[in-house]
């Protein structure tokens, strides 16, 4: 269940932590708007990393390869990548697997079993582009699941959702962020004893939003052998 906090709250609740209440001219609401933010970006991190223990935020983006061409633009909202998935056919697809640089040449060699006919795709993020090796030779399905860029506040009533009132370490950080301008150095002090906690707290319970599960030993045989991703496992192929 969403639990939608805007920003207009944020900013009384914010200024209420500082007791500025009533700043005026000294705090302009654009550069109170900046603030907020500004740490709405870093509570996002905090949020979003995690992939195991269940995921906030995720998105995913389909494009079709076409023959020859290696690199393709990714989406503009494009924070990190999770998984990607490659439609060999309507029926099967395989897990793309990251190559490292010191790879970009032995992994094109011609004996070797890599390609766009299966069982590996490999990858790599370059600025604002993905790359592939090897070159696609036809036109085939990609999927890339993500994690979007930490949402942006405009107008008083655009909201984020605040999950179970994790908002509390925005409104904290906004608030110290305030009182370091107004040179209220004891205030600062005190809330980032509070905000401190606050930080603790969503460390402790994001990872462990699918209580269900326990996450367990993961196989990294799988990452050096050439079948990674076979028919979607993660297991070394054959």
């Amino acid at each position: 269940m969403s639990y939608p906090v805007s920003l207009q709250q944020i900013k009384i609740r914010a200024l209420q932590r500082a007791n500025l209440e009533g700043s005026g001219a000294f705090l302009p609401e654009r550069e109170l708007t900046d603030m907020v933010n500004t740490v709405i970006a870093e509570w996002y991190d905090i949020i979003r990393l995690t992939t195991f223990g269940g995921q906030y935020y995720r998105s995913d983006y389909s494009f079709n390869t076409v023959n020859g061409g290696q690199s393709y633009p990714l989406p503009i909202d494009f924070l990190s990548l999770i998984s990607g998935d490659v439609y060999i056919s309507t029926t099967w697809k395989v897990c793309m697997k990251a190559f490292q640089e010191e790879d970009r040449n032995s992994l094109t060699g011609p004996a070797l079993i890599v390609g766009w006919f299966g069982p590996q795709v490999w990858y790599q993020l370059q600025g604002q582009f993905i790359k592939f090796l090897t070159s696609p030779t036809a036109a085939y399905q990609v999927t890339l699941n993500y994690v979007p860029v930490a949402p942006v506040l405009a107008n008083a009533g655009d909201t984020i959702d605040s999950i179970n009132s994790f908002d509390e370490f925005i409104v904290i950080k906004t608030a110290i962020k305030a009182c370091i301008k107004a040179g209220m150095f004891d205030t600062v002090n005190a809330l980032r004893v509070d905000l401190e906690d606050q930080r603790q707290r969503l460390l402790g319970a994001v990872g462990e939003r699918d209580t269900g599960i326990a996450e367990t030993v993961h196989d990294l045989q799988g990452n050096t052998t050439m079948g990674y991703g076979f028919a979607g496992y993660g297991e070394g192929w054959p």
